[in-house]
């Protein structure tokens, strides 16, 4: 295995984002497991342009408990935090330096599914802004909704009868993303094992039910949980990693008719792949394998989409989020 260079230390750090500038690196601390507390945080830490090492900047409380994902809008002005136990998500002004304001937004979700095995309540995910800049997307697992809400003219979320689109019980929504400019919406949802594409109004919050597939091959047995969705920079193939199944699963998209075509999969060449993320040549595809402590590279076929392993293989315990900066092409 290959190593990587000194980690910085961080408290339970889930999910983490590049600042639009390349110089600053954002990370949840998906701290407190219960709604009632309240530990969660967000830090930034500086990159240095020249060797890659991290520098902590600073931290801030999020305003709900264990945060599970971050997301900074392109212009860099805007950090939006998942809080997932907290049942809510909140906004951050960022400095020009990168460094994060205090809090200014948290919009607490109410209620949510009861059923067997799901813990009742609210518990948000995912967020991101549209490629508009007008509507802030967010999924609730716990609810089984993707909801849509407006931004006023500084970029924060309106929080008054949001869009909202409602999944089968049980289906649990965790991650998205936009497509052919906003116009469709890719939802990767955890409990179900399905993709589904959603018709989404650029000017409005409307949100319409497209295709659904399962991200499981026929035959496939066993327990599994989808984790994360991405697509190739030109949107041509679409990615949603299997835990359990410990695999990529591969789409064809097609953004004339919203559609997606299966592919086939491929091995994550480890366990529980929590997270991936492609590069922007679009030919390099890293997966992390939260249960096998390790990351692995797969060279992706920009034609066919399919995914062959490079065995280039690197330690890092328990990881569950990757975040690419520069390209890795050359694998």
């Amino acid at each position: 295995m290959r190593e990587i260079a000194p980690p910085v230390p961080a408290d339970d750090p889930s999910f983490i984002a590049l600042h639009p500038g390349g110089g600053t690196l954002y990370a949840v601390h998906e701290l407190g497991r219960t709604r009632g507390e309240n530990w969660g945080a967000v830090s930034s830490f500086s990159i240095d342009r020249d060797t890659g090492e991290l520098a902590p900047r600073n931290r801030q409380p999020t305003g709900g408990a264990a945060p599970c994902h971050v997301r900074v809008t392109a212009d860099g002005r805007i950090l939006f935090v998942a809080n997932y136990w907290g049942g809510s998500f909140s906004a951050f002004p960022l400095a020009p330096d990168g460094g994060i304001g205090a809090c200014v937004t948290v919009v607490q979700h109410r209620d949510g599914a009861i059923g067997p095995g799901r813990d009742p309540g609210p518990h948000v995910h995912w967020t991101s802004p549209d490629p508009g800049g007008r509507h802030l997307f967010v999924a609730d697992l716990g609810r089984d909704e993707i909801l849509c809400y407006r931004l006023d003219p500084d970029g924060l979320p309106i929080a008054d009868a949001p869009g909202v689109h409602h999944f089968p019980a049980g289906t649990g929504p965790r991650h998205a993303v936009f497509l052919a400019g906003g116009r469709w919406l890719a939802v990767a949802s955890e409990l179900a094992s399905t993709i589904t594409i959603l018709g989404c109004d650029p000017n409005t919050c409307d949100i319409r039910q497209g295709q659904s597939l399962s991200t499981l091959p026929e035959g496939a047995t066993g327990e599994n949980a989808v984790a994360e969705i991405a697509a190739t920079p030109d949107e041509k193939f679409l990615y949603v990693s299997n835990r359990g199944h410990d695999s990529i699963a591969i789409f064809e998209f097609d953004p004339s008719a919203g559609s997606i075509a299966y592919l086939g999969f491929c091995h994550t060449d480890g366990v529980w792949p929590r997270h991936f993320a492609i590069d922007p040549s679009g030919r390099v595809l890293v997966v992390a394998n939260q249960r096998s402590d390790a990351l692995e590279v797969f060279h992706l076929d920009p034609d066919s989409g399919a995914l062959r392993a490079t065995r280039s293989t690197y330690a890092v315990p328990a990881p569950t989020c990757v975040a690419i900066g520069p390209t890795m092409s050359s694998y």
